[in-house]
């Protein structure tokens, strides 16, 4: 009886002993995660927080709404220095950093991002778009703003792009 009575102690002290060592493991790989999660964390906040997408938003955005307060004849300079600066340190040149296709604006400050915003403003921006001035307060971008060009009106005052249209949609139901 007794032999059974310490076998039984014996095999308590074990199950004790698993379920402490079993805690001690939870716990311990609680925290490992809570450090990965924490550094992924903390490391997306920095890439954020670093300026360049920041950057490229806020430029972008201050260009579209430059561009849509604008009229025709305009020219407008905005300070472009902290985003040249941050395009040299990502291997960008400056003449990269912005690109203007019809009325979208396209700010980009490194090889792997960049940032998209359209204007509405029924207006040209010059090509080439921008000239870099460099001087003691830094360097500015130059917008030249010029009317949009429109499509020539024909003798029936209608343009000539809608009559192309029209002759298309002839053309595709004669073929039906």
């Amino acid at each position: 009886m007794q032999l059974k009575k310490v076998i039984r102690k014996q095999k308590s002290k074990n199950l004790n002993k698993n379920k402490k060592a079993s805690i001690l493991t939870e716990n311990i790989i609680f925290i490992i995660l809570n450090l990965i999660f924490l550094t992924v964390l903390i490391v997306f906040l920095l890439r954020q927080g670093s300026g360049t997408v920041v950057l490229e938003q806020s430029y972008a955005k201050q260009l579209a709404l430059l561009i849509d307060s604008s009229q025709p004849g305009m020219l407008i300079e905005l300070d472009m220095t902290k985003a040249i600066e941050v395009a040299a340190n990502n291997g960008l040149e400056a003449r990269d950093i912005i690109e203007i296709n019809g009325n979208i604006i396209k700010v980009k400050l490194s090889t792997k991002s960049g940032y998209e915003y359209a204007f509405f403003n029924d207006v040209s921006v010059s090509k080439p778009y921008y000239y870099l001035i460099s001087d003691k307060s830094g360097e500015r971008l130059r917008l030249i703003i010029s009317e949009k060009e429109k499509p020539p009106i024909n003798d029936n005052g209608v343009e000539n792009q809608e009559i192309q249209n029209t002759n298309n949609n002839n053309n595709n139901n004669n073929n039906i």
